[in-house]
């Protein structure tokens, strides 16, 4: 059910394209766009995916920006490449 809102819903909204500049932990830059945080979201494991369609959900019934959202996403799979092992 998430997966389907998901794709539903990044289809009929049209993301407008961003390009986020995230800096890591080391000082280095990343530079990630939308597409590809979209794309890790359809990746994610399915309870994930719900967690991040219920935020969605909310931000879009009170009509705000998912852009900022999808900057936070991006800046979590930086930290997630950076430390593969969590402990």
């Amino acid at each position: 059910m998430s997966k389907q809102f998901l794709h539903n819903f990044f289809e009929e909204k049209n993301t407008p394209y961003q390009l986020f500049e995230i800096l890591d932990t080391d000082g280095l830059t990343h530079f990630i766009d939308t597409d590809f945080v979209i794309q890790a979201i359809f990746k994610a494991p399915i309870n994930e995916q719900q967690v991040i369609s219920q935020t969605i959900r909310k931000l879009d019934f009170y009509n705000q920006p998912i852009t900022d959202y999808l900057k936070f996403l991006a800046e979590v799979l930086i930290k997630k490449f950076n430390n593969p092992v969590m402990i």
